[in-house]
């Protein structure tokens, strides 16, 4: 058997890690042309999607594949990518521009919090509030995720 000598080590195959950074960017690359087919015709959602895009690579470097850390480095851009594509999606309620957004921290969740609030919020909201930017827009896929609640869900009607 054998062995490679810089799985062992400290040092790295730097062929390895700039195919990977291009495979990582890719993956990026293809969440993004996902989105914006998820969007579909809204043009007023896309546009929205586009101008969110545009102001988090101008302003952090969350867009781009993160460097070790234990995890591929698409992983927090693609959960970026979906929770900034379900906050254009609701760009009919914006109280702000996005231009106007300016980062107040220096993590994924604290950034994309501090745009939330930004462009939707009048008060300040709870931070366990955020997680609902993971789920899909409409009233379905809320009920889907309360398990055994679903069906029940499915039959209350709100005033």
């Amino acid at each position: 058997m054998k062995l490679n000598p810089c799985a062992f080590s400290n040092e790295s195959n730097d062929g390895s890690i700039g195919r990977r950074k291009k495979e990582d960017a890719g993956r990026i690359d293809t969440a993004i042309k996902t989105a914006l087919d998820e969007l579909g015709d809204h043009e007023e959602r896309r546009a929205a999607f586009v101008d969110l895009l545009a102001g988090m690579r101008s302003r952090t470097a969350l867009l781009k594949p993160t460097p070790g850390r234990g995890t591929p480095g698409w992983v927090a851009p693609v959960f970026l990518i979906n929770r900034l594509k379900n906050l254009a999606a609701r760009q009919s309620h914006w109280i702000r521009s996005c231009e106007t957004w300016r980062p107040e921290a220096d993590n994924l969740r604290t950034i994309f919090r501090s745009l939330a609030y930004h462009l939707l919020a009048h008060y300040p909201v709870p931070g366990f509030m955020d997680s609902v930017w993971d789920l899909a827009a409409g009233r379905r896929p809320f009920a889907i995720n309360r398990g055994a609640f679903a069906s029940d869900a499915d039959r209350v009607s709100v005033p």
